[in-house]
């Protein structure tokens, strides 16, 4: 899968819609999440004390999906589109990994990062980690390079 496409524009910051599930409720919410090119890992920051992460910490299971707005609305001859399935872990400020996780996704805000803004994210955000097991693309334009409309990516897989 070419991690270019995942990309967005230039910085790996989307919109997804995530979906989670708990005593056999779904919920999707919104959000915006940075994807770290090296692992395929994707990064999201939201307010603690929120419905999707009661369902998280009671079911890591989750699915992502992403769709290209298209200006034509052409949407049956120039699909781009991503499906993730993984986990996910809630990270808040004093766990292993939460530094990192901020390492990654904050230069993609569009702020002036101060040390007080700093401290004000790490005391009221949580940072959402999802680990892709599997990773679907649709992508029209891949036909054209002579290679499948749909690639998939899967943790582990032998390139």
């Amino acid at each position: 899968m070419k991690k270019e496409i995942v990309k967005g524009k230039g910085d790996y910051r989307e919109i997804y819609v995530l979906s989670t599930a708990h005593d056999n409720k779904p919920l999707s919410t919104v959000i915006e999440f940075v994807i770290d090119p090296k692992t395929l890992t994707f990064y999201a920051m939201s307010e603690k004390q929120t419905e999707k992460l009661f369902q998280m910490a009671a079911n890591k299971n989750v699915s992502l999906a992403y769709v290209k707005q298209l200006e034509h609305h052409n949407y049956f001859k120039e699909p781009l589109s991503i499906q993730v399935v993984g986990t996910a872990q809630v990270l808040k400020n004093k766990d292993p990994g939460f530094e990192e996780a901020l390492d990654i996704y904050l230069p993609t805000l569009p702020l002036k990062m101060t040390p007080e803004l700093l401290q004000a994210i790490k005391e009221t955000k949580i940072v959402t980690k999802v680990t892709p097991s599997r990773i679907v693309m649709r992508d029209y334009t891949q036909k054209e390079k002579g290679t499948r409309m749909i690639q998939i990516w899967e943790r582990g897989q032998k390139k």
